[in-house]
């Protein structure tokens, strides 16, 4: 009724998650939950992340929609190799000697990632959060927070994929 498509319009709208659907709700979703800078998802081909989905001030990185980045400027090239941190609370003084590119050039202060990993058991991308300052406080609970956001939003992926080749099929 009109009446009450009204009253939902003025209903107050807490954080952005409610605003979007689909994966752009679970990025934003776990931007808010995080709290830093930026939250990206990311999906790699041939080498490359390429950024599919953004929340926050993801300018401050110099990054965009669509961007294209190199997988070895990240620190998810150590994580998919298996070794790299998942959590870098100080970018400037936690590089192992290995200090990312992607660091230097976007002024990363700190960073926590998690691969999203399909449900057949592909590698799709990265859910990660970025800020531009350290973070001290980031902890492994945040970690488990991505790798909860991770897996649903590899199901919704995995479902889309499949709706996608059934609709050309139809077609």
């Amino acid at each position: 009724t009109p009446a009450q498509e009204k009253a939902l319009a003025e209903r107050p709208v807490v954080g952005m998650a409610r605003l979007a659907s689909g994966a752009e709700r679970l990025v934003a979703l776990a931007h808010e939950q995080l709290g830093l800078t930026a939250t990206v998802l990311t999906e790699l081909q041939a080498g490359t992340l390429i950024i599919r989905q953004a929340a926050g001030d993801v300018d401050a990185f110099g990054m965009r929609l669509g961007l294209e980045i190199p997988l070895g400027e990240t620190y998810f090239a150590r994580i998919a190799q298996g070794g790299g941190p998942q959590v870098v609370r100080d970018a400037q003084r936690e590089h192992d000697g290995h200090t990312s590119a992607l660091a230097g050039r976007a002024e990363v202060g700190a960073y926590v990632g998690v691969p999203v990993i399909l449900p057949n058991g592909d590698l799709f991308g990265t859910l990660c959060g970025l800020s531009r300052r350290a973070e001290p406080g980031l902890s492994v609970g945040d970690v488990h927070l991505l790798g909860i956001i991770a897996g649903i939003l590899a199901e919704d992926l995995e479902l889309a994929g499949r709706t996608t080749r059934a609709h050309k099929l139809k077609h």
